[in-house]
């Protein structure tokens, strides 16, 4: 049931970084009215105008809340997870604990019986038992199965609510920072990359709204340090 935290795959996060303008004159002029500084230390040497793009697998391995947050999130999948292991390890461990008790008596029951120990009624009840055990070990399989199925489902279903709003939050941090950034810095369009996409497979290529580009054009570096300086860890 572990989780690996991929947040905000290509899909997911397009709608949040792709940005661009309907017309130059148009984002020039929204550019003025929605323009704030992100961080006067980032001088960027790709003119304005361009379009340029960011990884989205450097950003989120160097962006500090996406950092913070994903640790975060691994601890709280720990702790929805740990009592349902427990549940499954003491589940298997009765079970075994049964399937021994049956092989015991059943082993038993074939000596004595294999020996002419035991009468044909006393033999029909010994058979009786033993049928008996391995309905009641059937039975406690499938409830036992039943119920952590159950539990399962609605850990996994926490999870994925609790994972929903990560990104959600990191999501709108990212969508915030970079319609200030474009808007500063006056590009025609932001698009997003994936760096770590198999190049092998089409498909995936086809995840990366990137296919190719100048690296002059990655602007990941300038906005990940502009990110992090907007960011004030939990305290």
């Amino acid at each position: 049931m572990k989780k690996t935290l991929n947040i905000l795959g290509a899909a997911a996060i397009s709608a949040a970084v792709l940005f661009g303008s309907a017309s130059c004159n148009n984002a020039q002029k929204n550019d003025a009215n929605t323009a704030t500084a992100t961080d006067s230390t980032i001088v960027s040497a790709v003119p304005a105008g361009s379009i340029v793009f960011v990884d989205m697998t450097r950003l989120m391995a160097e962006y500090k809340m996406a950092v913070d947050m994903t640790a975060e999130m691994n601890k709280k999948i720990e702790g929805l997870e740990k009592p349902l292991l427990n549940k499954k390890t003491a589940a298997e461990k009765e079970i075994k604990r049964k399937q021994d008790n049956l092989q015991t008596k059943a082993k038993d029951f074939e000596d004595k019986y294999s020996k002419g120990h035991l009468t044909e009624s006393a033999a029909q009840v010994k058979m009786q038992e033993l049928q008996k055990l391995e309905q009641e070990l059937n039975n406690y399989g499938v409830t036992k199965e039943q119920e952590l199925a159950q539990e399962g489902a609605k850990v996994q279903a926490q999870i994925n609510d609790e994972l929903i709003v990560m990104n959600n939050v990191i999501n709108d941090a990212i969508n915030t920072f970079i319609q200030k950034y474009r808007a500063e810095k006056g590009y025609a369009m932001v698009l997003i990359n994936q760096s770590d996409v198999d190049k092998t497979d089409k498909a995936m290529i086809l995840n990366s709204l990137v296919l190719s580009a100048d690296p002059a054009l990655d602007v990941t570096t300038e906005v990940v340090a502009g990110l992090n300086a907007e960011y004030t860890p939990a305290k």
